[in-house]
């Protein structure tokens, strides 16, 4: 049997379909990829606890639930699926007093128990999901600085934590952004440290904007598919001598007539010396 697209918005649309499920696949399977690849790196970085943090995170009631990695950047952020955990750095250890560090872990405290590390995981499956809608991108960068932006007001717990919290963001510019994949949340992030002061300071949420250009493709994407999937379509299979053909048409088509033409083609590029005025077709719509 073979299965022909005559029409062009047809092939429009299944080049669309081809073309999407193979990028979401693509982006689906470097994020298992690395998902994977960023635990097995921290494996291998993992160091020991002393006495001091130990008790440190039991009196936050994070028991277990704090790993140390061996790296000279300041680091702290929350990372697993079935049983999430805080990493952080020997870097940041170093570089924060302890009433620092306490802010960090009750920053990344908020993360844990509000299971962050899911929703934005699952945040960023959907976004590949739908590869010709950019606006998704906007929502997610919107939920992931205000996800941040509440950590650090859950940790602000007395005027004292809010000066440390302070004294943190400024020790944190002091070096280069870090680039952590979407579905991570840190503490020390490119694409909301600096939001997250300036809502700190001025309770400014300009971050919240969504790019103009960004919502102009996508509702052209949408207005393209949902026309696409509007677009009547029939479809007309034809039988000759054993050999089934199957067109698919869209209504602005005499559907069979393409049909037939189409088949007499096929037919004769099969068998040269075939004679239309010797066949009957039969069709069935």
């Amino acid at each position: 049997m073979i299965f022909q697209l005559p029409s062009e918005y047809g092939k429009i649309l299944a080049g669309i379909l081809v073309f999407a499920a193979v990028f979401t696949l693509i982006k689906l399977v470097g994020l298992i990829g690395g998902v994977f690849t960023f635990r097995k790196k921290l494996i291998h970085k993992m160091h020991e606890l002393n006495d001091d943090l130990v008790d440190l995170f039991a009196s936050l009631g994070l028991q277990k639930k704090v790993l140390i990695f061996t790296n000279a950047r300041p680091q702290a952020f929350c990372f697993g699926i079935r049983n999430p955990k805080i990493y952080i750095s020997t870097g940041l250890i170093q570089l924060m007093k302890p009433n620092e560090l306490e802010v960090i872990l009750r920053h990344e405290k908020y993360h844990l128990e509000h299971k962050d590390t899911r929703t934005l995981l699952l945040a960023t499956v959907i976004e590949s999901l739908f590869p010709f809608f950019p606006v998704m991108s906007d929502f997610i960068r919107v939920y992931r600085t205000d996800r941040e932006v509440a950590a650090d007001k859950a940790a602000i717990t007395t005027s004292t934590n809010k000066y440390a919290l302070k004294e943190v963001l400024k020790k944190l510019l002091l070096y280069e952004p870090d680039f952590h994949p979407a579905y991570l949340p840190a503490m020390m992030n490119i694409d909301t440290l600096e939001a997250r002061i300036r809502s700190m300071n001025v309770n400014d949420i300009t971050y919240k904007k969504i790019g103009l250009k960004n919502l102009c493709s996508s509702i052209l994407s949408l207005v393209v598919l949902l026309g696409l999937m509007a677009t009547p379509v029939n479809a007309v299979e034809l039988h000759e001598d054993g050999q089934d053909v199957v067109m698919l048409c869209n209504g602005l088509a005499n559907c069979e007539s393409v049909c037939r033409k189409q088949t007499l083609q096929l037919l004769q590029s099969y068998q040269p010396q075939y004679t239309p005025a010797t066949r009957n077709f039969s069709s069935v719509k």
